[in-house]
């Protein structure tokens, strides 16, 4: 993990289950490193965290990668999951709509989702789609308001 962040992944529950590391380069190949017995197409990331920061009628974010959930949380929005590559695999979906009565609507924030993986979405709730990351949300500004535009 020399030269990574260590990202710990809980499962549903709020047990540890791994830690990602998440390239500090940009440019860096691979982007995340997982420990060869994590399987990610059976977790979502922040699952664990859902029903301590729901909020009556608010939205649930979505982003493809575990980033986006860092940068979302670091702007004051705690109510976002994250797949592992954009893909979603059947125990993915199950999860995220089993917290989705939670919340009002789901939003998909990015652009790394598979097609697919948006029509399975749009077949059990409400999507709202925003291209990327508001521009705040990169620059360390308050991005309440910005993501409230945006959708």
């Amino acid at each position: 993990m020399k030269g990574r962040l260590a990202i710990p992944i809980h499962s549903a529950e709020g047990d540890l289950l791994a830690y990602a590391g998440l390239a500090v380069e940009e440019d860096a190949s691979p982007r995340y490193l997982f420990p060869p017995k994590f399987y990610a197409p059976l977790e979502v990331m922040n699952l664990h965290r859902l029903p301590e920061f729901a909020e009556e009628g608010g939205p649930l974010y979505l982003v493809a990668e575990i980033e986006g959930v860092l940068r979302l949380a670091e702007a004051g929005i705690v109510a976002a999951l994250a797949l592992f590559d954009g893909s979603l695999s059947l125990a993915q979906e199950e999860a995220v709509m089993g917290a989705l009565p939670l919340f009002e609507r789901l939003v998909l924030v990015g652009e790394g989702f598979e097609d697919r993986t948006v029509a399975r979405l749009a077949k059990h709730a409400s999507l709202t789609w925003s291209p990327g990351l508001p521009e705040g949300l990169l620059s360390g500004e308050p991005l309440t308001e910005a993501l409230e535009e945006d959708f």
